[in-house]
């Protein structure tokens, strides 16, 4: 199972949807709460897309994280902090499923994903790089060999 967490519904589904007809199973997550309780208790992964600028459910308690508006700096970092959180519960072999995904422009977010890129040694692979979902589908296709 691929999993995809960003909550930018119109390009998820057309990434989705081209891994789909590639042939991979696909699931949307759209909040880093969601994001952890499922991941948290799965076996299934085969990737983990995790947008940096990820939205949060503020109505979920502890048990879905702590993801609150300062400490994901107004949303602004949430996937690294879902990221950092993933990593103390599941260990260094799920970070070699994960890949950190972002649009964003701003320079003080990017320094911090690339940081947290380097230091996880978790590919980041910014969105602006794809033109066309296919592209996207076709990385995804030789990162994992099929």
């Amino acid at each position: 199972m691929i999993y995809f967490i960003d909550e930018d519904i119109g390009q998820a589904e057309a990434w989705c949807f081209s891994l789909r007809t590639a042939g991979f199973e696909t699931e949307q997550i759209r909040d880093a709460n969601s994001a952890y309780r499922t991941l948290s208790s799965v076996d299934n992964v085969e990737l983990v897309f995790i947008d940096v600028m990820l939205a949060v459910n503020d109505s979920v308690g502890s048990d879905g994280g702590d993801y609150n508006r300062k400490r994901t700096e107004d949303n602004m970092i949430t996937g690294l902090c879902l990221l950092d959180d993933l990593s103390a519960k599941l260990g260094p072999q799920f970070l070699k499923k994960c890949i950190l995904l972002s649009c964003t422009g701003k320079d003080r977010v990017l320094s911090r994903i690339r940081a947290k890129s380097n230091e996880l040694k978790v590919p980041f692979w910014p969105k602006f790089d794809f033109q066309e979902p296919r592209d996207f589908t076709d990385k995804v296709k030789e990162i994992l060999n099929k």
